[in-house]
């Protein structure tokens, strides 16, 4: 996606939010924005711990190699 990317991806959002708010849906534009925002929380999380398992994995490999 690169930097750009990111910037337009969430101009988009922001967006969106502020398009349902002026269309009289502020609980949907409310809830667009916080599942987002708890989705994303939820990836790097996701992430963050697929990475943790794959560098364990990887050390035990290692250290087993080592013997």
């Amino acid at each position: 996606m690169g930097v750009l990317g990111g910037y337009t991806t969430f101009s988009t959002h922001i967006l969106e939010v502020h398009t349902a708010m002026q269309a009289g849906a502020p609980g949907v534009a409310l809830t667009y924005l916080t599942a987002t925002l708890v989705a994303a929380l939820l990836a790097v999380w996701a992430g963050a711990a697929v990475t943790g398992q794959a560098l364990a994995i990887a050390r035990r490999r290692e250290h087993r190699r080592q013997r």
